[in-house]
């Protein structure tokens, strides 16, 4: 009869398996021919090279295969002590419990925007939790966490005289050195509201220069921030009934700006467009069999198709890049030029070949 050809994980796999369970040293003359992967046809001496092959792979995988010596050719052989494949015991006290259980919380609540890193630590809680104590009295309610980042350094010089305008509803002055500008410019800004977006501090406000709404991070104030009148004024604006800060904080690089907005097209992995849809500053929909789904839902097909709108597309080449080989640009045309135009030079510097 025939043997089957197996793979090499399976047979890895039998190779584990038969060592542990066997009580006593294993020659190698009891694995060829009665283990599956090496029952082959193969020559005696191709089977012993690739148990040779296969003991220095399960190694480097941290998986000891010894051999020991008894002097006795009929009960020498090789085994995978099991002190040392299986992992000990773990024991948790009281204490231990608590946290595990206020860690749980606080994952929950912060990975909430990604479904994949929540299941995977949803899993290793389970797998903690079977050897884990009851505990009574622990509070039901959920556990409240405050983080404080001190942002960039230059954010905090500006941010007391800010802060103090936004509540008082008074007009501030500063110089301000915008990504397209060369040198800073002097803004005059009725100041709406104040908030951090990534770790950075950000100002809302009607800028008089530019008759309108626009965002200012703190970062790139340059100088020291001033009020506009007197000291002891009283206030100088209304903010909007309709103002929400969350509508200009939640934003990407590619939202900003005056231009009209430009269809961007992306084909991503299933996987990837669930969890960017829990992202809050992405603002997408999805499109399946030509036909726009209800916002927040994505289709049943294995790759979907984003449709996002951006201002200035070309913005979105390095974070399109960052999302790995499985995403495809498809339109706009002249944007899909560009990102293959990086991939060009990215590999002419670190080398790499076309797939």
């Amino acid at each position: 009869m025939e043997r089957v050809k197996v793979s090499k994980t399976e047979r890895l796999l039998n190779l584990i398996s038969f060592m542990l369970r066997s009580p006593r040293p294993v020659p190698f003359s009891q694995i060829a021919g009665h283990v599956v992967g090496y029952d082959d046809e193969a020559r005696l001496d191709s089977i012993e090279k690739r148990f040779d092959r296969d003991k220095a792979e399960l190694r480097n995988m941290g998986i000891p295969v010894d051999y020991l010596d008894t002097g006795s050719q009929e009960t020498s052989g090789y085994v995978i002590p099991r002190d040392k494949f299986f992992l000990r015991n773990i024991q948790f006290d009281g204490t231990d419990a608590i946290l595990l259980a206020l860690a749980g919380r606080w994952g929950s609540f912060a990975l909430k925007r990604s479904p994949v890193m929540r299941e995977a630590f949803n899993s290793a809680l389970r797998k903690l939790s079977i050897d884990m104590p009851e505990v009574d009295h622990l509070p039901a309610e959920p556990a409240h966490f405050l983080q404080v980042g001190r942002g960039h350094e230059k954010a905090g010089e500006n941010l007391q005289v800010i802060c103090a305008a936004v509540f008082g509803r008074r007009t501030i002055r500063f110089d301000y050195a915008g990504r397209r500008d060369q040198k800073a410019a002097r803004r005059k800004v009725d100041p709406y509201g104040l908030g951090i977006s990534e770790g950075e501090w950000y100002l809302v406000g009607h800028c008089h220069a530019r008759a309108g709404i626009r965002m200012f991070k703190l970062a790139r104030i340059t100088g020291a921030a001033a009020l506009t009148g007197a000291s002891d004024a009283g206030p100088e604006f209304e903010i909007p009934a309709d103002f929400r800060i969350d509508d200009h904080l939640n934003r990407r690089a590619w939202d900003f700006g005056d231009d009209q907005p430009v269809e961007v097209r992306l084909e991503v992995p299933r996987d990837l467009a669930a969890q960017l849809g829990h992202e809050a500053t992405l603002s997408f929909v999805v499109e399946a069999e030509g036909r726009v789904l209800p916002a927040g839902e994505i289709g049943d097909e294995p790759r979907q198709i984003l449709r996002f709108e951006a201002r200035q597309p070309e913005k979105m080449v390095d974070w399109v890049l960052s999302l790995g080989p499985d995403v495809e640009l498809l339109d706009p045309p002249e944007l899909r030029q560009k990102l293959i135009g990086r991939v060009a030079r990215y590999r002419e510097v670190y080398g790499g070949k076309s797939r």
